[in-house]
C-alpha cells in the first residue's frame, strides 16, 4: 500500500509512476475523480490504460465500479461535471484577480524592500553616498538599488 499527497504538475508525473509500477489485479484507490486528471479526456486515458493493465480503480467519493460499462458511462459524466467546476473556478479566480488589480491591490510577493527603506537610501544617495555605500548601509543588493534609480528615473 502506498499512500501519498501530492499536488499539481507533481501529482500527474508521480501517478504515472505509481501505474508503471502497478502490476496486473493492483488496484489504484483515490478520494476524488478530480485526483485522476486534469480534464476529460486526460482521465479517460488513464482509465483506459488502467483496464489494458487489467488494473482496478476505486474512486472513495463515488463508490462504485468503474470498470464496468455502466461505470464507464458514470465516469464519463462526472469527469466531464468536475472539468466544467475547474473550468469555473479558474474563470472566477480570473474575474478576481483583474478586479483585484482594478482596485490596485498588490498581487504576487510582497516586496522585500518597503519604499521608505529606499526613501531614506535615496536621500543619502543624492547627497553624495556612492551606491556601494548606499548598498552596504541599506543593505540592498547594487543592482536592485539601481533598478530603482532608474525605475522611479532618478539621477544625481
Amino acid at each position: 500500500m502506498i499512500e501519498e499527497v501530492i499536488t499539481g504538475v507533481a501529482e500527474e508525473k508521480e501517478l504515472n509512476k505509481l501505474i508503471g509500477k502497478m502490476q496486473k489485479g493492483d488496484k489504484l484507490v483515490v478520494t476524488r475523480l478530480d485526483r485522476l486528471g486534469r480534464n476529460t479526456l486526460q482521465l479517460l486515458q488513464l482509465i483506459e490504460e488502467m483496464k489494458e493493465k487489467e488494473l482496478s480503480l476505486v474512486i472513495m467519493n463515488i463508490g462504485f465500479d468503474v470498470n464496468t460499462e455502466v461505470g464507464q458511462a458514470v465516469l464519463t459524466i462526472l469527469s466531464s461535471f468536475a472539468q466544467l467546476e475547474r473550468d469555473m473556478l479558474k474563470e472566477k479566480q480570473r474575474i478576481g484577480i483583474e478586479s483585484a488589480r482594478k482596485r490596485g491591490v498588490h498581487l504576487g510577493r510582497k516586496p522585500k524592500y518597503s519604499k521608505k527603506s529606499f526613501e531614506k537610501a535615496v536621500l543619502d544617495y543624492l547627497e553624495g553616498m556612492t551606491v556601494g555605500e548606499v548598498s552596504d548601509t541599506y543593505n540592498i543588493p547594487r543592482s536592485t538599488f539601481y533598478k530603482f534609480l532608474k525605475d522611479e528615473c532618478i539621477q544625481r
